[in-house]
């Protein structure tokens, strides 16, 4: 037993912080940002340490520095190019950051577990030139700002958020002369709000379904009454901000955004618009579902929240109405209802705030940009469960097919994601960065392989992982998840006799799982006994030899079958 504690218990490098507790955050500059520290711990974000003075940042990132002696979950670093301007002479700048630029690249490389995040370069003109002479604040801002994009981690454009809300309100003259801080207190709060909600952002914490009104939301006037050429909706004049702000919104189901409509209207009426209006960008398969009836709205969110089968806190309904959104707040109020403009000319703008707000995505991906279409096919999945009356019946008719294979680097990001964010089927709920992942797969003990599934309605997308480490003929699952979109369909039956055989034609003779109960992951509390897997004691251990035959009782259904098996 001593050895399968140890095998059991060794997580090596890899330690599934949760990753939604960002812990500790370094705050490198080379201007003072202790100001800038209260705001991020203001936001939640608790344990934030500067290092701050002229070198201070360099000496934080050289080998053998503080940085390196307890490694924080993330850094953040920028720097202020005017300071930069006062520090060096034109001679030397370019030199000094390109040695910078050297520094964090070593970091990272040693600090592989560390969520990087590194601005852009802004440098104000400073000295007065006459118009032909050399710039050489822009070249090192061009230099800075092309090679961090090199470096992988994670770009805060800084110098796209001053030039949003202007240079003048974002800086602050009083304040560098005073006391080293080149920022104004709106531009300090602009500054931490982007941050929080990027940190957000990477611990998965962004909104899933945005839930839409029709007349004077998606277009101005109320069709039932002007009909479909009387409403505003054109590509020219008033009408196009309606068409630009179906635009904003086309972007985020592009993204993995579930579009929704909730709409009290005549269903015929409604639905003529985005059957025949010329100028309407969202069409109706670009929505998941439409609720567009007399009921009540929180009625009507609360069925998409079952349909979806996502929690309410994962909506943000756009509402015209002030009566509307106040009834959600206050039936529904885990979901978000803003306040929307009276000015339609706002609306792109406003949306695009809203997306950064509440929809930040760090990067896309393929289940993300198909998302639309998957869960339109996992409900029309439903539709037709309603005709059978045996469950087996059903599951066989859906021609499921199971493709598995070891990961590869292309499959890192979607594996991250769905340790992140996976919850109910999900047996020991361990969280994972990108790099935690790649120094899975590259540790020859590893063993991680991810499943897609499809059936005769679609595609799944890539939906179950399951991470194994191996030693002396033993091995012990670390995770085992599947996405929702994929429970009570015996996937996982499919998945474990397939790991299964991998793990025997290696010579492993058993196999260690676990099940660590949560708040959300009840459902498969009775997964490994279902599966033939022993209980070893009463603290949610289970074992199997892969010698024996399954013992009685044990239950693996065959509906899936394993695809170019």
């Amino acid at each position: 037993m001593g050895q399968w504690e140890n095998l059991f218990n060794r997580r090596g490098p890899f330690t599934g912080g949760e990753i939604e507790r960002m812990k500790k955050i370094a705050l490198l500059s080379n201007v003072t940002v202790n100001s800038l520290r209260i705001r991020l711990e203001d936001k939640g974000f608790q344990e934030v340490f500067c290092a701050e003075g002229y070198d201070s940042w360099v000496q934080s990132l050289l080998p053998g520095g503080k940085l390196f002696e307890n490694p924080p979950d993330c850094v953040i670093l920028f720097l202020d190019g005017s300071a930069l301007l006062e520090q060096h002479t034109d001679q030397d700048l370019i030199g000094f950051l390109e040695n910078g630029l050297a520094l964090i690249r070593n970091a990272k490389e040693k600090l592989v577990k560390t969520l990087w995040i590194v601005s852009t370069l802004d440098i104000r003109r400073e000295k007065i030139l006459p118009l032909s002479a050399r710039r050489v604040e822009k070249e090192a801002a061009a230099l800075w700002n092309h090679n961090i994009r090199e470096l992988g981690g994670v770009v805060f454009d800084l110098e796209e958020l001053i030039k949003e809300f202007g240079r003048e309100r974002f800086y602050s003259r009083k304040m560098w002369y005073l006391g080293s801080i080149p920022f104004s207190a709106s531009g300090e709060e602009k500054i931490a709000g982007s941050l929080a909600r990027l940190l957000r952002a990477y611990q998965g914490k962004r909104k899933k379904v945005l839930a839409l009104d029709l007349d004077n939301t998606l277009w101005g006037g109320v069709v039932g009454e002007e009909g479909i050429d009387g409403i505003t909706l054109s590509t020219e004049k008033e009408g196009k901000a309606f068409h630009d702000f179906q635009r904003r919104i086309l972007d985020l189901k592009q993204m993995g955004v579930m579009l929704t409509v909730v709409s009290k209207n005549n269903p015929e009426d409604a639905l003529e618009v985005f059957l025949k209006h010329p100028a309407m960008v969202l069409k109706a398969e670009d929505f998941v579902s439409m609720k567009i009836n007399w009921d009540p709205k929180p009625q009507n969110i609360a069925a998409l929240s079952q349909e979806l089968n996502v929690g309410l806190d994962a909506f943000v309904l756009i509402d015209d109405s002030p009566f509307e959104r106040q009834s959600v707040r206050e039936i529904l109020p885990e979901v978000i209802a803003p306040d929307f403009p009276k000015d339609a000319s706002k609306l792109s703008d406003w949306m695009r705030e809203l997306a950064e707000e509440h929809f930040l995505f760090l990067e896309i991906t393929e289940e993300d940009a198909q998302r639309t279409r998957m869960m339109r096919a996992d409900i029309n999945r439903k539709q037709v469960q309603q005709q059978y009356q045996d469950i087996d019946h059903y599951l066989s008719s859906l021609d499921m097919a199971l493709e598995i294979h070891p990961a590869d680097d292309e499959d890192i990001p979607r594996i991250a994601q769905l340790t992140q964010k996976t919850n109910q089927f999900n047996l020991t709920t361990r969280r994972y960065t990108e790099a935690d992942i790649l120094r899975m797969k590259e540790d020859p003990a590893y063993r991680l392989w991810i499943g897609r599934v499809e059936d005769r309605f679609g595609d799944y997308g890539k939906v179950a992982l399951l991470i194994a480490r191996v030693e002396d003929k033993k091995a012990v699952c670390d995770t085992f998840l599947m996405s929702c979109r994929v429970m009570e369909r015996h996937v996982e039956d499919a998945v474990i006799e397939w790991v299964e055989g991998q793990l025997r034609s290696e010579g492993v003779v058993s196999v260690r799982a676990q099940y660590l109960p949560t708040a959300k992951n009840k459902p498969v509390e009775g997964l490994w006994p279902r599966l033939g897997y022993q209980p070893l004691d009463g603290s949610g251990n289970f074992e199997r030899d892969l010698r024996a035959p399954l013992p009685t009782g044990a239950i693996r259904k065959a509906h899936v079958r394993i695809k170019g098996g």
